[in-house]
């Protein structure tokens, strides 16, 4: 059977079953991309506060000034918050698994490699972490391409 493992199981505390975590990070930071695309709902409110309507026509207000990316964009990062503090608790259950499995904390500790239960523990975690960082700034530059391509140009702060 082919396994189509994102995260490869050596990255966890051996015989971890680290399947259902990694399913609910990916879960989490999808949820948070899910939700963030209010984003676009709060561009158009906006775009159409530039505008009047007359006689079924869109009229540029005079003066329009468009609201700051940086303000249709306050908030955003919130829905990423369950993934980022679950990242953190799976860091800390790891370090908790070798504390519960009878004697292997000890044993982790005198491998000879000192960092071994630290990179066993958070090495997953910490990776997850940049890696949400990278796509979540890849989806607001996204964002403010969108916001720049959706607001007329004279409006523009």
């Amino acid at each position: 059977m082919l396994r189509r493992d994102i995260i490869p199981g050596k990255y966890f505390p051996p015989g971890y079953d680290y399947e259902k975590e990694q399913n609910t990070a990916f879960f989490l930071f999808g949820f948070g991309v899910v939700l963030s695309f209010e984003y676009y709902w709060r561009l158009y409110q906006a775009v159409e506060d530039l505008y009047l309507h007359r006689d079924g026509k869109l009229i540029l207000r005079e003066n329009a000034l468009a609201e700051p990316f940086g303000h249709l964009l306050s908030g955003q990062w919130m829905f990423f918050m369950p993934f980022f503090l679950f990242l953190l608790a799976m860091a800390i259950n790891h370090y908790l698994y070798y504390h519960s499995a009878g004697g292997c904390l000890n044993l982790m500790r005198r491998l000879p490699g000192r960092d071994v239960l630290l990179k066993s523990c958070a090495q997953v975690s910490v990776f997850l972490m940049i890696a949400g960082t990278l796509l979540i700034e890849f989806l607001y530059l996204l964002y403010y391409i969108v916001y720049l391509l959706m607001m007329p140009s004279q409006c523009l702060p």
